[in-house]
């Protein structure tokens, strides 16, 4: 992992990632629904990029609905 690259918080967004507030995502990280931060110092964490690459592709794509025909009602 020597060139892995990390990403703090602020950068989320960029990878993928909805603007969650750090609360839900530290919720979310104890449920296992989110890749675990990474300690940096006392009082900065980052996730890897490969990480979060993995937990974008995992995530469910939403469909388009098609509009239902006029008639139908």
């Amino acid at each position: 992992m020597p060139d892995e690259v990390f990403v703090t918080y602020p950068e989320l967004p960029n990878y993928g990632v909805p603007k969650y507030s750090r609360k839900h995502l530290l919720d979310m990280m104890r449920r296992g629904q989110f890749p675990r931060a990474i300690q940096l110092s006392p009082n900065r964490v980052a996730w890897t990029r490969s990480s979060l690459a993995e937990w974008c592709r995992s995530r469910p794509t939403a469909r388009v609905l098609e509009d239902e025909p006029a008639d139908a009602a």
